[in-house]
C-alpha cells in the first residue's frame, strides 16, 4: 500500500514537472518567434573600451542570460520602430537602436542619435558605460 503511494506521488511530482517544462519551453518559443528579427549586443564584463558579446538573432533565447532576459522584456516598450528599455530600477540604462534605419535612441537625453553620435556614444565607455551595456537592435 505505502508503495503505491509513493509511486502515485513520484508519478504526479513528474508529470507536474514535464507539464511546466513543457509550459517554459511553448514561453521561449513564442518570443523566439514574435521577436524572430531581434539581435542582442550584450557586455557581461562592461569593462572600458570592450565592446561586448554579439548573440545572432537565432541564438538570443539559450544565449542571453534567462534573469536578463526576464526584466528586459519586461521594460521594453515600442516608439515605431524605436524601443527603449529600462532596468527594473526605472532608470534608463540601455540604449535601443533600429539598425536597419541606422537610427539610435538615448532614451536617458530622451534625444534620437544619428550614427556619427552612435559611434562616437558607443566608444566612450568611460561616461557611458551603464548606457551601452546592452544593446537591442530591431530588424525589420
Amino acid at each position: 500500500m505505502m508503495q503505491q503511494i509513493k509511486s502515485n506521488c513520484r508519478l504526479f511530482f513528474l508529470t507536474t514537472l514535464l507539464i511546466l517544462l513543457a509550459t517554459a519551453m511553448a514561453g521561449i518559443l513564442g518570443f523566439h518567434n514574435k521577436y524572430k528579427g531581434l539581435a542582442v549586443y550584450y557586455d557581461p564584463t562592461d569593462q572600458v573600451g570592450t565592446y561586448g558579446q554579439h548573440l545572432e538573432k537565432d541564438d538570443v533565447t539559450v544565449s542571453l542570460s534567462p534573469v536578463l532576459l526576464l526584466i528586459s522584456l519586461k521594460y521594453i516598450k515600442y516608439y515605431g520602430k524605436k524601443a527603449i528599455i529600462k532596468n527594473t530600477s526605472g532608470s534608463v540604462s540601455l540604449i535601443a537602436t533600429v539598425a536597419n534605419m541606422g537610427l539610435a535612441y538615448d532614451s536617458k537625453n530622451n534625444t534620437e542619435l544619428t550614427p556619427a553620435a552612435y559611434e562616437q556614444l558607443d566608444g566612450d565607455f568611460s561616461n557611458n558605460k551603464n548606457r551601452i551595456s546592452v544593446v537591442w537592435s530591431f530588424t525589420s
